[in-house]
């Protein structure tokens, strides 16, 4: 009998075995028998998946036993003894143990199959991965920090809910139609022309507020040889009005255009 080793399930094992005469010389079967497997010493036999191959080659005595264990029959942690029943050697019955095996059911079988399922794991994590995935180079730098910290500081003070362009509009609308309760029939265009002094020259409320913005947002330009200072709009060239001025800085006449 002959110990073949710790397999991995499912797989194919070959050996070759001897059938000898009384006197030890290699004899022929004359009556092949049955090889039958057993697991763990159980009487549960298999006789199926098995080729039994007598005279190899033509040598006499030299038999082949081929075994498939991809059977549930043959699990992983079993130990398995192949049997050979019935069979007529030089005129004899003989039934003999001739080869046993094992099925991941030594360490090293176990650690192997172990080892087998923890690639098994990696290779399902690893499938997706790309065959030329991206150097450290390639990924994306750090977020521009203090460019963030500039744009937050401008915008913490808005509100939580700022107002529509349509809130706006309705704003606006809303101031007119105030205006109108306060004075019926009066439109923003007849406040704008009003004329707000009476003391000489009319003066609307249109031209004092386009002065005013004249003074403040516009260009001046005196002349020491007039002594006038003339008040330009934001364009640079409109004339809004124009101012003589005395010795002590004082205008002797003014002239809004």
């Amino acid at each position: 009998m002959k110990y073949l080793g710790d397999i991995e399930n499912g797989t194919a094992i070959r050996f070759f075995w001897a059938t000898n005469d009384a006197a030890g010389a290699s004899a022929s079967r004359t009556t092949p028998g049955a090889i039958r497997v057993y697991k763990d010493g159980d009487t549960t036999e298999r006789t199926a998946d098995i080729t039994d191959t007598a005279d190899f080659d033509g040598v006499t005595g030299l038999n082949l036993c081929e075994i498939v264990t991809t059977d549930a029959f043959y699990a992983a942690d079993g130990d398995y003894t192949a049997v050979l029943v019935g069979a007529v050697i030089d005129g004899k019955t003989v039934n003999a143990e001739i080869a046993q095996f094992s099925i991941e059911n030594r360490y090293g079988g176990k650690a192997a199959a172990g080892i087998g399922v923890a690639v098994a794991a990696i290779g399902v994590k690893t499938a997706n991965l790309p065959a030329d995935p991206a150097a450290v180079s390639d990924l994306p730098t750090a977020p521009d920090n203090t460019g963030i910290a500039a744009i937050q500081a401008k915008t913490d003070n808005l509100p939580a809910d700022p107002a529509t362009e349509s809130s706006v509009t309705g704003l606006g609308a809303a101031v007119l139609a105030a205006v109108a309760a306060i004075a019926p029939g009066v439109t923003v265009a007849a406040i704008l022309a009003a004329d707000i002094d009476t003391t000489g020259t009319p003066l609307t409320l249109k031209k004092a507020l386009e002065v005013i913005t004249a003074f403040l947002a516009g260009k001046a330009a005196f002349d020491t040889s007039t002594n006038v200072l003339t008040v330009y709009g934001r364009d640079d060239t409109t004339v809004i009005a124009t101012y003589t001025l005395t010795g002590n800085g004082e205008h002797s006449a003014a002239v809004i255009a």
